[in-house]
């Protein structure tokens, strides 16, 4: 098949008919990355530049990717997110976005995190009594408490930003029953299919 009917996305706007090897300059340029969706004749979605394209470096994590979209030709409307992760990823988005409060955790990744949380807390909480069964405070699980305390933090406002709210939303933590309620219903709110403010 010829390499002169690729095509590529920019934004919600179709680039091409171009060569797989100026696809290839384009990525090594920076003009797209590994997450750019692409097309070729003979497929039937369009699919990630890195599935085609290789490269030595890995796509940047994402807390969602943008999903192939069933299209039976060039055209293509502004890409929809697929923000579903499975345990393990949202457990590694937890951890490699330490400090990240930008960008947005989909619900999926909010709730995978969660239970990854109190699972282990409850683990460190038996770990504290076996290992310091005198002590009130448990001091490994108040280690735990610690270093858990900034990545849900920063996952609490990017999960906020998927709704499209401002992270300081999260200070209704201080209102008893009445903000607690209203963070829970917010945080169980599927997110914004396309991109918002936040990204």
């Amino acid at each position: 098949m010829s390499d002169a009917i690729w095509y590529y996305a920019v934004g919600d706007k179709q680039r091409g008919p171009v060569t797989l090897e100026t696809l290839r300059a384009h990525l090594a340029s920076g003009v797209i990355d590994g997450q750019t969706l692409i097309w070729r004749e003979g497929m039937g979605d369009w699919e990630p530049a890195i599935r085609h394209l290789g490269g030595s470096t890995p796509p940047p994590l994402r807390a969602w990717g943008e999903k192939p979209r069933s299209h039976p030709g060039p055209g293509i409307s502004q890409p929809r997110r697929d923000p579903r992760v499975g345990f393990g990823e949202a457990v590694s988005l937890y951890w490699s976005r330490y400090f990240e409060f930008s960008g947005r955790s989909s619900r999926s990744e909010y709730w995978w995190a969660t239970l990854f949380v109190f699972l282990a807390g409850i683990g460190v909480a038996i770990l504290d009594a076996a290992i310091f069964p005198f002590n009130m405070y448990g001091p490994v699980s108040s280690i735990f408490s610690l270093v858990t305390f900034i990545p849900g933090l920063a996952m609490s406002v990017r999960r906020l930003h998927d709704l499209n709210r401002s992270g300081w939303w999260l200070l209704l933590v201080f209102v008893p029953v009445i903000g607690w309620i209203v963070l829970f219903v917010w945080t169980v709110t599927k997110g914004d299919e396309a991109d918002n403010r936040f990204g």
